[in-house]
Parts: structure tokens; C-alpha cells; sequence
């Protein structure tokens, strides 16, 4: 099981490393609080680009990254109150 979950890792990193910054950038917005990976490979291919953002998130940690994404799931219904205050309880 660990063998093949590191081959979709692997092959989703590939996947997302083949769109535009647009489209990464776009899905690095909707990513859930949990999935940083699109937002990992947009720095990492396009850091030029997302230096000012870069530099942003590590000044406050990701804190206000990772807030907004809470919010967000919360509204879309993808994640539960129960399961946001849990995250927030980090």
C-alpha cells in the first residue's frame, strides 16, 4: 500500500508540474488545508513568479494560508465544524 501511494504522489507531482502557473496557481486556491502539494510544486516551478507570496507566508508561518483554506472548505461544505475546529486546534 505505501509502495502505491508513493507512485500517485509521484505521478501527481508530474501531473501538476505540466500546467501553466495560471492553472496551478488556481488550483493551489482551491487546495484543501491538508493538500499542500499543489501549492509546493507552484513555488517550485514558478518561484519567480510567487517570490512575493513566498515571502509573505513564511513570515507568518502559512497562519494566514492555511485560515483561509480552513474558511474556505468550511463554506464549500468540504470539511465539517467539528473537523475545522480540530485543524484550528493545531
Amino acid at each position: 500500500k505505501k509502495y502505491d501511494e508513493e507512485i500517485y504522489n509521484r505521478y501527481r507531482r508530474r501531473r501538476l508540474e505540466e500546467l501553466s502557473y495560471n492553472e496551478l496557481f488556481s488550483m493551489a486556491e482551491r487546495s484543501s488545508p491538508s493538500d499542500n502539494l499543489p501549492l509546493d510544486v507552484l513555488y517550485q516551478s514558478y518561484r519567480s513568479k510567487s517570490i512575493v507570496d513566498i515571502r509573505n507566508n513564511l513570515e507568518d508561518g502559512f497562519v494566514k494560508w492555511f485560515d483561509s483554506h480552513v474558511a474556505q472548505a468550511v463554506k464549500e461544505g468540504r470539511i465539517a465544524s467539528a473537523m475545522e475546529d480540530l485543524l484550528r486546534a493545531r
